[in-house]
């Protein structure tokens, strides 16, 4: 607990690179640093304004990932938060109109979601799959191609796959039916003469309201 407040502390902070320290530290001494800890110091790269953070994101995933099936404990086990700020992170990044770049961060969000859905303990919810909407909205190049079926074209690394990106159709097919569409509920009107209104009148008349 103290490593997690600690590493939260230095999140706040906006300093994603002392989060990954204390994680180090942690492992020098024996302790063994849960899913906050390293939750923690995902979201202080997805809010800093690094043009890596994805990649710095999917690394400490991965040592997440790698720390449970070695430990073993259900604490350490990466969460939905987890790879939800992982997905964040790619649809946060600054590459403007670098299409290699936007390209490797749309592959990584994709991956990285393919690796929840294998994972039994990590359900995807709505803001799993708003942050793929954000990814495809913000990073899908003009050019792109689209697969029905969930092969592996594009690696962990998010390296881009020989014809450019390949969006999930399924996937996305899924988020439509979790998220679906929002109806935003209809106002009622006011009632027309308020019983203020009706009271002040009353009165005026010299009527009780009681």
């Amino acid at each position: 607990r103290a490593y997690a407040a600690l590493a939260t502390a230095r999140a706040k902070a906006g300093d994603p690179a002392s989060c990954e320290r204390v994680i180090d530290r942690a492992e020098e001494r024996g302790v063994v640093p849960d899913a906050r800890v390293f939750a923690a110091a995902v979201d202080a790269w997805v809010k800093s304004r690094d043009k890596d953070k994805p990649r710095r994101a999917l690394r400490l995933l991965k040592r997440a990932v790698a720390n449970h099936e070695a430990r073993g404990a259900p604490e350490t086990r990466p969460t939905t938060y987890l790879h939800n700020l992982v997905v964040e992170a790619c649809a946060k990044c600054l590459h403007g109109s670098d299409l290699e770049e936007r390209t490797s961060m749309l592959n990584i969000a994709f991956a990285v979601l393919k690796r929840a859905r294998r994972d039994p303990m990590a359900p995807q919810d709505d803001f799993t799959y708003a942050c793929l909407f954000r990814c495809v909205k913000n990073l899908l190049p003009q050019a792109s191609t689209t697969r029905e079926d969930d092969d592996d074209q594009s690696n962990d690394e998010g390296r881009p796959a020989p014809n450019g990106v390949h969006v999930d159709v399924a996937v996305l097919r899924r988020a439509v039916a979790v998220v679906g569409p929002r109806r935003t509920p209809r106002r009622r009107a006011a009632p027309r003469g308020g019983g203020a209104r009706r009271a002040v009148r009353r009165r005026a008349r010299g009527v009780s309201c009681a």
